[in-house]
């Protein structure tokens, strides 16, 4: 369900901190910036959280390989440097294949499989090669063996992901594992045996699997279900708040930042932004543990 008005939640807050009366320190843009922080702050620590009320479900046909066409391509130093012509969604340490890329002066100079050194933009990475310095004119494909799928054209909370068969029959859940986990544990991917994904983890809009290069899908699918994060408060009247039971949070951590900026000049409020700041995150660490559980039994169990 939706929340307050974001009207009602700044006269919550401003009552609060007994500032009802003073537009000048804690203003009313003040207060939307404190708010829309904290709901940075809540979605970055429940990362499947779902708002029931507006979700989207999407499937994706599943595949080994990704193939993109190259814009271009340039060796320095013995590292080449890969432009796409759209988001080729790979990750450090992914395999590549280059294929009918030429340079100025050698067919095919940038051909071969090679391991993805860095990812510099969304539509760049790199990977070494020993070689003279050389460039290309747009020509060729890039093809990754795994699938790092871009699924989300917004931030949003993950609700569930599954794989369905060809008859869209439910096979199994997948589980999320923190960035840092899943990258120790499955970079470089193609070290991993080949099955369907048991897993996900994310990494800002995009989400990757653990799909190894060999796994043949036969015509297996993802579903995602997912809901676009809060949108972001405004002064305008009918913005409301889209995080689902999170008034008490959204009100704590406004107050103690409201407390921070009134304890530079009245350092008594110090203590009363600590202890604030104290219950924000005690609220959070049981909002986080109540969405955490709540989800794992609907998608896990």
């Amino acid at each position: 369900m939706a929340n307050k008005n974001v009207e009602d939640l700044i006269d919550t807050i401003r009552l609060r901190c007994a500032r009802q009366n003073d537009p000048a320190l804690i203003t009313e843009d003040f207060v939307l910036d404190t708010l829309n922080e904290a709901q940075i702050v809540i979605v970055r620590r429940c990362p499947r959280l779902v708002d029931l009320e507006a979700h989207d479900e999407t499937t994706y046909r599943l595949s080994s390989a990704k193939t993109v066409a190259i814009g271009g391509a340039a060796r320095s130093s013995n590292v080449v440097t890969v432009t796409t012509s759209a988001a080729h969604l790979m990750l450090v340490g992914q395999k590549v294949k280059l294929e009918d890329v030429d340079s100025g002066s050698e067919t095919n100079a940038f051909d071969g499989e090679h391991t993805i050194a860095s990812v510099p933009l969304t539509t760049t990475f790199t990977f070494a090669q020993t070689g003279a310095d050389e460039s290309n004119l747009a020509a060729g494909t890039a093809t990754v063996f795994s699938i790092p799928l871009s699924t989300l054209s917004t931030p949003a909370h993950i609700g569930n992901i599954w794989v369905l068969n060809a008859g869209s029959t439910r096979q199994a859940g997948l589980k999320y594992r923190p960035l840092d986990e899943f990258r120790a544990k499955y970079i470089p991917i193609a070290n991993e045996g080949a099955s369907e994904p048991t897993e996900y983890t994310r990494q800002g809009n995009v989400l990757y699997f653990n799909c190894p290069a060999s796994s043949d899908y036969n015509g297996l699918y993802l579903h995602i279900d997912y809901t676009p994060w809060a949108t972001v408060l405004t002064n305008s009247s009918g913005s409301t708040c889209q995080l689902t039971n999170s008034d008490k949070g959204l009100i704590l951590f406004s107050l103690a930042e409201i407390y921070d900026e009134i304890a530079l000049s009245q350092p008594r409020f110090e203590s009363k932004a600590l202890k604030t700041r104290a219950l924000f995150e005690n609220w959070l660490s049981e909002y986080e543990d109540y969405n955490t559980t709540c989800l794992e039994e609907l998608y896990d169990g």
